[in-house]
This record gives C-alpha cells, sequence and structure tokens, in this order.
C-alpha cells in the first residue's frame, strides 16, 4: 500500500506541461489516499446531517378521488337565453369539456370556497416538529422585523386585510397541495391531496369535490332567465289572444268560420248552378221543339169535327110540304066544284099543286141530325201547347234566376277571395304569435326545469369515488433518502479530496510518469519533445530568481517545493 502510495504521489509538474496533460484514473485514486481522512470525516458528518433532516421531514398523507364528465346538459344543451331561434349543433371533442373541468378545479375562485369550508387555520397548521419550529422561528423573525400595518387604501380595514391575507396564503398552500389530472382520451379526472395529516388531505379532497359541483352548476347557469321567460311568455300570449280575438271579429263580421270551407261551399254552389243552367237550356231546347211539334199537328187537324148523327128523323121539310100540298087540294078541290077547268085560276092552282106535290115527294124520307162539336185532339194538343209554353216560360223563368244566381255566386267569391287576403294575414298574425308564446312557454319550462336542477345542485359532474382516508405515508420515503444520503456523502468528500489534489500539488517529476503521461496524451513526434524539454528546462535569469521557459522558480531563496499549479 505504502508503495502504491509513493508512486502515486503528485508531485510538482511543469506548468505548460499539466495544461494540456489529461487526468488519469491514478490522479483521482492518489488523490483519495492522501486526504483519506477528510473523505471519511466529511462523510459522517454529511451522513449524520442527512439522516437528522429525513429523521425531522414531515410525513406526507395522500387522499385521491375522482370525478367523472358525463354528457349532461351542460355539454348538450344551450343556454335557453341564446336559443330564441333554430340553432345548428356544433360537432367538437369532449377533451375540451374534460379540459375545462380541470381547469377549474385548479382555479381560485373554488380555493377560497375550499378555504371558506374547511378554514385558513386548519389548513397552513403544521403538525409535525420540522414544521412547527420552522413555523414558530418564521413567526419569531417577522416579529421582530420592523413592520408597517396592512393598508386597506380605504376599502377594507386592518382585520379585513390581515384576513384577505391569511386567504390568499391558505389558498396558495392549497394550491401547492391538490393535483388534478386526467389520462388522454378519458371522460374523468383524478384529483389528489398532500398533506401533513390524512385527515386533513381527506377533508380538503372531499370540500373540493363537493363544492365544484356547486361551483360548476353556477357556471353553466343563466341568473334571471326563468324571469325573462316569464315575462316574455305574458307578452306572447297577450299579443297571441289578440291576434285570435281579431280573427274571430274579422270572421263573424265576414260571415265565414273558415276560408276554405266558406270556398268549397261557393264553389260547390256556382257548380251546382252550372249544372242547373245546362240541364235548363236542355229543358228549354226540348220544349221548343216540343212546341214546334204541336204547331204542326194543331196546324193538320180540324178545329171541329162530327160528334154524332141520328137516323130516323123525318124531314120538316116533307111535313111543312105536306100540310101546304093538303091545303092547296084542299083549296083545289073547293075550286074545282067553284071554277071551270080552264079557269085560270084553276090552272095556276093545279100548277101550284103539281109544284107542292112534287117537293112533297122529293121531301118524303128520313132526314139525318149530324153534331158538331170542337176537336179533342186538337183541343188537347192545344192545352198541351198551353202546358208546353207555360214549362217554356218557367224554363226561362230559371234559366233567369240560375243566371242571376250565378252571378251573384261569383260576386260572392270575389268578395271572398278579396277578404282571403285579410282573414291570411290574421290568421298569419295569429299563428305566429302563437308559435311565439308557445317557444316561449317551452323556453319558461326549459328554464325553471334547470333552475330547478340548479337548486338541487344537479350537474353532469358525478363524484364516482369519494375522497379516500390513507393513514400510510405515501412520502418520504426515508429507506431511500438514506442510500441517496449515502451516495451524496461519499461522493462530495470524494469530490472535495479530488479538487483538493488538483489545488494543492507537490513533490519531484516523476519522469516515469511523465512519459507515460506524455504517450497518453497523443504520442507526441519525438523531436518536439526534445525540443520542448529543451526550451522548458534552460534556465532563465531574472534578477535574483532563475526561471525556465514556463515561468517557474528553479532557483529561490525559500526553496520551497510546494507551488498551486494550474486548474485543469
Amino acid at each position: 500500500m505504502s508503495g502504491l502510495i509513493d508512486r502515486c504521489v503528485v508531485v510538482r509538474r511543469n506548468q505548460a506541461y499539466d495544461q494540456f496533460a489529461p487526468l488519469g484514473l491514478r490522479d483521482l485514486i492518489a488523490a483519495c489516499f492522501r486526504y483519506w481522512p477528510s473523505i471519511l470525516a466529511l462523510t459522517f458528518l454529511i451522513f449524520a446531517m442527512s439522516i437528522v433532516v429525513i429523521l425531522l421531514l414531515p410525513a406526507k398523507f395522500d387522499s385521491q378521488g375522482q370525478l367523472l364528465v358525463r354528457l349532461g346538459r351542460g355539454s348538450v344543451a344551450l343556454d335557453p337565453t341564446t336559443s330564441l331561434t333554430p340553432t345548428v349543433s356544433l360537432q367538437e371533442s369532449r377533451a375540451s369539456q374534460v379540459n375545462s373541468v380541470r381547469e377549474m378545479l385548479r382555479s381560485r375562485a373554488l380555493a377560497e370556497r375550499v378555504v371558506h369550508e374547511i378554514g385558513a387555520q386548519r389548513i397552513m397548521e403544521p403538525h409535525s416538529r420540522l414544521s412547527r419550529w420552522i413555523h414558530s422561528v418564521m413567526e419569531s423573525v417577522a416579529a421582530s422585523l420592523p413592520k408597517s400595518p396592512p393598508s386597506g387604501d380605504g376599502e377594507m380595514t386592518e382585520q379585513q386585510v390581515a384576513a384577505q391575507l391569511e386567504m390568499e396564503q391558505a389558498c396558495k398552500t392549497l394550491e401547492s397541495m391538490l393535483d388534478v389530472y386526467s389520462a388522454p382520451d378519458v371522460y374523468t379526472v383524478n384529483l389528489g391531496v398532500r398533506s401533513e395529516s390524512p385527515f386533513l388531505s381527506r377533508d380538503v379532497l372531499n370540500a373540493v369535490m363537493q363544492q365544484y359541483q356547486a361551483y360548476h352548476v353556477e357556471a353553466h347557469q343563466s341568473d334571471g332567465s326563468v324571469e325573462f321567460f316569464d315575462q316574455e311568455s305574458e307578452h306572447a300570449f297577450a299579443l297571441a289572444a289578440d291576434a285570435k280575438k281579431r280573427l274571430a271579429e274579422t270572421k263573424t263580421e265576414m260571415g265565414v268560420v273558415e276560408i276554405e270551407a266558406a270556398k268549397s261551399s261557393l264553389v260547390g254552389l256556382i257548380s251546382q248552378v252550372d249544372r242547373d243552367l245546362l240541364s235548363t237550356e236542355s229543358e228549354i231546347a226540348s220544349v221548343r221543339s216540343e212546341l214546334e211539334q204541336l204547331d204542326q199537328e194543331i196546324a193538320v187537324l180540324p178545329a171541329e169535327i162530327e160528334s154524332e148523327t141520328i137516323s130516323g128523323i123525318p124531314k120538316a121539310t116533307g111535313d111543312s110540304m105536306r100540310q101546304t100540298l093538303y091545303g092547296l087540294e084542299v083549296e083545289y078541290k073547293e075550286l074545282t066544284s067553284k071554277l071551270k077547268s080552264n079557269h085560270p085560276k084553276l090552272r095556276a092552282l093545279k100548277e101550284q099543286l103539281d109544284s107542292a106535290t112534287e117537293i112533297a115527294a122529293s121531301e118524303v124520307g128520313e132526314r139525318p141530325q149530324t153534331r158538331v162539336a170542337l176537336n179533342p185532339i186538337r183541343q188537347q194538343l192545344e192545352l198541351t201547347k198551353r202546358t208546353t209554353t207555360s214549362r217554356l216560360s218557367g224554363l226561362q223563368s230559371k234559366k233567369k234566376t240560375l243566371l242571376e244566381s250565378k252571378q251573384q255566386l261569383k260576386q260572392q267569391l270575389a268578395t271572398l277571395n278579396e277578404d282571403e287576403a285579410a282573414l291570411a294575414k290574421l290568421s298569419w298574425e295569429a299563428s305566429l304569435a302563437e308559435a311565439d308564446y308557445m317557444r316561449a312557454a317551452e323556453n319558461r319550462d326549459r328554464a325553471r326545469r334547470v333552475a330547478e336542477l340548479d337548486r338541487e345542485k344537479v350537474s353532469e359532474i358525478s363524484i364516482i369515488q369519494p375522497a379516500t382516508l390513507s393513514l400510510k405515508k405515501a412520502s418520504p420515503s426515508r429507506g431511500v433518502l438514506v442510500v441517496l444520503a449515502a451516495m451524496m456523502s461519499m461522493g462530495l468528500a470524494v469530490g472535495q479530496a479530488v479538487l483538493r489534489g488538483l489545488f494543492d500539488v507537490s513533490g519531484e517529476v516523476d519522469s516515469n510518469n511523465a512519459v507515460r503521461r506524455g504517450d497518453s496524451s497523443g504520442r507526441r513526434d519525438v523531436a518536439i519533445e526534445e525540443h520542448l524539454d529543451d526550451s522548458i528546462h534552460e534556465p532563465m535569469r531574472d534578477g535574483t530568481e532563475v526561471h525556465d521557459r514556463t515561468g517557474d522558480i528553479v532557483n529561490t531563496e525559500s526553496k520551497d517545493d510546494q507551488v498551486v499549479g494550474l486548474p485543469r
């Protein structure tokens, strides 16, 4: 061991040569063996201090919780105050919703809510001996230092300013305790709280999740929406009722209930009139043809006809002639007795008697008696003609009436068509007013339901894992810290030894070591090394001191071999 130490002693080196010579493992080992007492002492001191610090480190306890971000009304439903007109659904990833929830969990407003519920004193209360000692020291230092009282600039009192400062400090402490994270492509948010008390961690995390549910609901609600839609629905109802009333009054004035029904009725009546007109005109044509036929038949038939003939009735002229003949015969006989046969008077009477006898002879027999009467067929035809003529007059009157009715119906249809525009306008206004009222009523009911859900604190955020109570400490891991402290202590001790070896070297130059170091540094050219050696070791005199080419003192009065070298 002593031989190895002698071989590894770092001697005084040439300054120009040491500037380029690499540091080898032998130099490090030599430095460690040279300063091993300081290495042991420093290692023990640092390790002991680290052990004390590790033992005084406060234990940390974790509480874990988890929230589920569901697809609820906050993500798929619009604010009712923004849905007054038809909307277009915008497709977006729910990752933004989860990110929003995560950012809201880190917000200052939520931290203040939790601090109000838990209490600032309890959140900042130290639980370990080290924390209490540090807290007391800081309070002592703060009390000893001069300070000016907090100023509220006239808006806050000193007590309010102090409470606000305490609140801010508690919020910062809470933000350092709270950890919010979520994995990608999931709809859950993981929360963790780490503090010096397991019960504080659990209570703080419970308060965070419960307060966030209320905070989330308040962030998505619209204040005053219920009152707004109540007023809108009342106003829309009044407009709809007024429009309905005006429409009913107009229909009453026009005498229609439904414009389409009235138009259908009028169109039906006009069609019926048209059919009646066609039928009447056809009948008129038929009647006229019938009259012409009757006229022809009447013209052919005689006005009178023999109704009957009576036979066996003697002729009245024969009787009168016989009576006259009888009188003439009586007179002729009287004159014959009185007058001669050649008497002119007798001859005239004789001639008269002969003529009467001839006439009486010709009138002997029956005289038939014939009764003449009006032709009944003609009378019937004439009666039929009169009836047909009356029928023709009636049909013509009917046609005229139908034409007048058709004209009136057309006028009514034209009037109804004119009124249809006014009725349509009123009907549209009534329909629009009714639709506005129904939409306002629907929005009002939706706003009321949303307000009721908000009062019940119902949202799409659900707690799927309440805050856990873990009595097993989460940190620090003292075994790992002890190992790390040992490694750190040894490393610092060895490091200081190496640094001391670099900055505090002495002895003579070992030629073999120098040659070896020269060979390891690049195997320089032999001629160049000889030239450098000659130039380096050629002494230079400067007054009473002798220097070589590098500037090292060769001969001094103090003969001190301990010279501080240059750092690498």
